[in-house]
């Protein structure tokens, strides 16, 4: 996985690394002019030119960068908590690369058949606003949804940024993305225990419950009984037999593997397209070229590295 999928995932998940593993204290003004620069055919300076496999190209303005850069700078808030009120020297560098990997995955997006929407944007933005809430108040922040909301504002085109990575990747995930059936169990020793265990559902008991107090496996167990959404084709045969034939909200019968006696409940479906996303993208960072200003760094190993 490269560092600005990494990165991105991480931000996303938690907001310890914010989109940005580090960012940068050189502005463009401050950047050497001894080095070759890029120039669209407009005349617009490029801060990086991304030309796909496809042969289609989306460039990064010089103006574009900038925005997003003063965006973060501008807020004193989201500063203390990115990067402990310390800006790493590597800002500028660190902020492109995740807009070049912005461009690549609203590449791969259309590609697959999608296009973000207002609605896809709208939940996006409410993600990353829950999670900037959420180091708020990791932070000790009594208001922090408040501080999440005046934050966003602040951060401008950088929260646009944040929030379009956001809306493709989900998007990119639902549209690649295959539907899974939800499964727990509970597994046990013997078919004893399973028909005991299976009159006491019947009766009412809750399976959460049971699972918790009796599942010999020790990871789903602890969390209920819970596996997850996942291809049938993960379980062992006679598993995946049971779980496809069950009917959602109801437990089978004992069904006896090389583990022991499961009692299986189908809760639903849910799409899963996280690995089939990541492969699309690993697919077209690999095709593209991708050039660098080199006043900012040079691309490699999917980051941009400043130059020193």
């Amino acid at each position: 996985m490269t560092s600005f999928f990494r990165t991105s995932r991480l931000f996303l998940a938690c907001l310890a690394l914010l989109l940005v593993a580090a960012a940068c204290g050189v502005s463009r003004e401050d950047a050497s002019s001894d080095t070759d620069s890029i120039t669209a055919e407009d005349g617009t300076q490029v801060a990086a030119a991304v030309t796909f496999v496809d042969g289609t190209t989306n460039d990064v303005t010089n103006g574009e960068l900038a925005a997003a850069a003063q965006g973060i700078l501008g807020s004193d808030e989201f500063v203390a908590l990115a990067f402990g009120g310390q800006i790493p020297e590597s800002f500028e560098a660190d902020v492109l690369t995740q807009m070049i990997g912005d461009r690549i995955i609203e590449h791969a997006y259309e590609v697959a058949g999608g296009s973000i929407t207002d609605v896809d944007a709208e939940d996006a933005a409410a993600s990353v606003l829950s999670d900037l809430a959420a180091g708020f108040e990791a932070q000790g922040d009594a208001d922090a949804e408040a501080t999440a909301q005046a934050v966003s504002e602040d951060l401008g085109d950088y929260f646009a940024l944040m929030v379009n990575i956001r809306a493709g990747i989900d998007g990119l995930g639902t549209v690649l993305g295959t539907e899974f059936p939800c499964v727990s169990h509970i597994l046990v020793d013997t078919e004893e225990e399973a028909l005991s265990l299976k009159a006491e559902l019947d009766d009412g008991a809750d399976f959460a419950t049971l699972a918790q107090e009796h599942s010999t496996d020790p990871g789903s167990g602890a969390a209920g009984g819970e596996l997850g959404c996942q291809s049938p084709d993960t379980w062992v045969p006679e598993f995946s037999a049971a779980m496809s034939a069950a009917e959602v909200g109801e437990v089978t019968d004992p069904v006896e593997s090389q583990f022991g006696f499961h009692l299986i409940l189908v809760t639903g479906s849910e799409v899963n397209g996280e690995a089939a996303a990541q492969a699309a993208l690993q697919n077209e960072l690999t095709g593209a070229t991708i050039e660098v200003d080199e006043a900012i760094g040079s691309w490699s190993n999917g980051q941009v590295v400043p130059t020193p």
